[in-house]
């Protein structure tokens, strides 16, 4: 498996054909602050800086489709390696991060 790295307006079309998918997953890899602050919908937030961070991701099913973010790209494609390790098999990669996103003015929540 590799990891497949995608722009914003691909990983648009991917969330928007995956929307009634349950194998499908969306996950912001950054801060619970900056989770908070802006979010795409559905999304779940795992810290990669948080001290348990391999033991939550080893726990999810290796077998769904992980859509993930974080706010440039970087901590985003640390955690896809981390998820290839540790044997999943469809990762998807935002590569330019929720900048990207949000300068094509795509949808986020805000709290």
């Amino acid at each position: 498996m590799n990891i497949r790295n995608i722009n914003a307006s691909e990983a648009k079309q991917l969330i928007d054909e995956n929307k009634n998918n349950s194998e499908f997953v969306i996950m912001d890899v950054r801060t619970p602050e900056e989770y908070n602050a802006a979010k795409l919908k559905n999304s779940i937030n795992y810290d990669i800086y948080g001290r348990d961070f391999v033991n939550k991701i080893s726990e999810l099913d290796k077998n769904k489709i992980y859509f993930i973010y974080c706010h440039s790209g970087n901590r985003s494609f640390m955690a896809a390696n981390i998820m290839l390790k540790l044997g999943f098999q469809n990762v998807y990669n935002l590569e330019n991060g929720i900048i990207e996103w949000d300068n094509l003015n795509y949808p986020l929540v805000f709290q």
